[in-house]
């Protein structure tokens, strides 16, 4: 079975088709976009310009994903690109309308965790910390014995420091 994840986040947009048969999970297609959402944000608010290139972008990788799978089997995530806005509700229901994609909108430890099971999952390490410096926002993870000990998740990413 394929499935495919699009992560909206504040700097760029990715989209990852999966082929998940047999317990294993191994990428098969990948593309990604630059979209600095977060340039488009004035005073805590994105704008509909940004809106309507983050619903572009995410349109141009639901109809590249339908290569590979329906739409049922595809997830999209949302970070800091609009866990951290003013105006989250309108913007959720403007690409929800124009993708007919609900993005789950992913709070800071959800992230992290996320990223952490990701990135563990290809490479075994037994402890350490993973940092992931986004466009918005930046996750630690503090692993030991496989398993994240403390996760941390700051607003404060390339783009908007």
């Amino acid at each position: 079975m394929n499935c495919a994840v699009i992560d909206l986040g504040s700097n760029s947009m990715r989209l990852s088709v999966y082929d998940c048969a047999n317990g294993e999970i191994k990428r098969i297609f990948t593309q990604k976009e630059i979209v600095d959402l977060a340039g488009y944000v004035m005073d805590g608010v994105l704008d509909a310009t940004g809106i309507e290139k983050a619903c572009r972008v995410r349109n141009e990788f639901k109809a590249a994903a339908t290569a590979f799978l329906d739409l049922s089997q595809i997830r999209l995530f949302a970070t800091a690109s609009l866990r951290n806005i003013a105006n989250r509700t309108e913007a959720v229901r403007i690409i929800t309308e124009e993708t007919a994609l609900v993005p789950d909108v992913l709070d800071g430890d959800e992230e992290a965790t996320l990223e952490f099971i990701g990135v563990s999952h290809f490479d075994k390490c037994e402890r350490g910390i993973m940092i992931d410096i986004g466009g918005a926002s930046t996750e630690f993870v503090l692993f030991r014995n496989f398993a994240p000990v403390e996760i941390i998740s700051l607003p404060i990413g390339c783009l908007n420091l």
